[in-house]
């Protein structure tokens, strides 16, 4: 990344054929997509608005009026679409200038969009969207610390023009809504502290949960305070956005309960786990004591008691004792504006039904009901969350039928036991000196990990495994 009109002189070069737009007419054109991506993605409105400034020359560069790159953002391995070519500082083996390829956008407001995927998307920009939105000094020299580009001034030149024109006031500015981010919108997403959340489905691989949710991977674990070695688990809640420095409700408190860890609290409550040790007094890796109340809010006079014990990591999960379930009825974890379906019941032998109207979800269905999605659509065995008009739903079995399908169940359960080969048979390994184990038709991470005495994590740790998916013919080590 480079400076327009200050590094590269020969790039900027201004054609009297088009209008030139003033500093003031920049601004004002594009501040309304600034504010947008900056609720969308964390990055302050003043830098997307001075960066863009200063990179296309108030949009009056070769560049920004031919290829509406506005912020200079080139090619890369990863770009499939339009290229613009222009002498920048690339060189040839001979220290030559050559041309360098650019990124051509349909239209403007696309350059500003993938100027935030740009930046969401590279690690080593990950350490500023710790920083609060309204901190550009901040931002302007963690860019310039992250090499965004080669002038030694490029962050004095960012808070002159912020300062100038006074940008940060938009820093402060609500979301107008005028552009939508998809990946917030699916019907699987809901909220817990205003923050979007989904709950892990079991299957996805890191690749296919970024492709669909977010534009880089280390977000995942970013964003949820894990770490890779970190094995995903069905049903865990998964933010799809930073989590906030505080809870919404004022002076809310948490009542530390056995088991729970600092990471698993953050998550239940969508706070930022550094924030919660910061605000609590402690240090990290530091356990409170059962039944301490933790500060969600204000930084705490006292510190709370602590205890001198390593804590297994413990997932928030839909279905673990119900935590989801008691936050969704103190409208924690529900998105106000979901709507409530409206009742549309009919009596069957086997109990009452509804029946799915235009427009109607698992959660608004849930909802009228006074029931959890996850248990509605269990209880009709849905494999998808996709409804159609006039399907029907069972709400509320009859007594009978219900003891009828426990029974079934029970029966099947045992069918199955007796199918089942003997544990020893399972676990049993085909070499104990093995260093590697080629995967088998139907093993799982977790039975090849019993075979070799080992457990899950410590497989994954030998594999370097960002998730424990396998597949058959993978050879993996089992022994260091």
């Amino acid at each position: 990344m480079r400076i327009l009109g200050l590094m590269l002189p020969g790039l900027l070069f201004f054609s009297t054929a088009w209008a030139k737009l003033t500093p003031e007419e920049y601004i004002s054109t594009y501040k309304a997509i600034a504010i947008s991506e900056m609720h969308q993605h964390g990055i302050p409105a003043s830098i997307t608005l001075a960066q863009g400034y200063l990179e296309s020359g108030c949009g009056n560069s070769d560049l920004a009026v031919k290829a509406k790159n506005h912020f200079g953002i080139k090619c890369h391995s990863d770009w499939k679409g339009e290229t613009f070519y222009i002498k920048d500082d690339d060189k040839n083996e001979h220290g030559e200038l050559i041309e360098s390829c650019f990124r051509v956008y349909k239209s403007a407001e696309e350059s500003f969009v993938d100027h935030s995927e740009f930046l969401t998307g590279r690690s080593r920009y990950a350490f500023l969207f710790e920083l609060r939105t309204t901190d550009y000094k901040g931002w302007a020299h963690g860019l310039q610390k992250a090499g965004y580009a080669t002038n030694p001034k490029y962050a004095d030149l960012l808070i002159n023009i912020i300062e100038r024109y006074e940008l940060y006031n938009y820093d402060k500015e609500k979301d107008q809504k005028l552009f939508t981010n998809n990946r917030l919108t699916k019907k699987e997403v809901f909220s817990i502290n205003e923050i979007p959340a989904v709950a892990y489905d079991g299957q996805m691989t890191i690749r296919e949960l970024r492709d669909k949710y977010f534009t880089a991977e280390w977000q995942i674990y970013k964003y949820n305070d894990i770490d890779r070695k970190t094995p995903l688990k069905k049903g865990m809640i998964i933010y799809l956005k930073p989590k906030k420095r505080k809870i919404k409700k004022a002076e809310e408190v948490h009542v530390v309960q056995e088991g729970e860890t600092m990471q698993y609290i953050s998550q239940l409550r969508g706070i930022k786990l550094k924030k919660l040790y910061k605000l609590n007094l402690l240090e990290e890796g530091e356990v409170p004591a059962v039944g301490e109340q933790l500060s969600l809010n204000d930084k705490r006079a006292i510190k709370p008691k602590t205890v001198d014990k390593n804590l297994s990591f413990k997932y928030f999960t839909i279905d673990n004792e119900g935590e989801l379930f008691d936050l969704v009825s103190k409208n924690i974890a529900v998105d106000d504006n979901e709507p409530v379906a409206e009742k549309n019941e009919i009596e069957k032998p086997d109990g009452l039904y509804h029946i799915v109207g235009k427009g109607e979800t698992l959660m608004s269905i849930a909802r009228a009901y006074n029931m959890s999605w996850q248990d509605l659509k269990a209880q009709n065995n849905l494999s998808t969350d996709n409804l159609e008009v006039g399907q029907e739903l069972l709400i509320e079995p009859r007594a009978e039928a219900a003891i009828a399908t426990e029974n079934e169940a029970a029966e099947e359960k045992n069918e199955e036991k007796k199918e089942m080969p003997k544990e020893e048979e399972i676990a049993a390994p085909i070499n104990s000196n093995a260093m590697f184990h080629e995967v088998q038709k139907g093993e799982t991470l977790f039975s090849i990990s019993r075979m070799y005495s080992l457990t899950v994590a410590e497989i994954m740790d030998l594999n370097k495994m960002s998730n424990p998916a396998v597949s058959e013919g993978t050879k993996i080590r089992v022994k260091k």
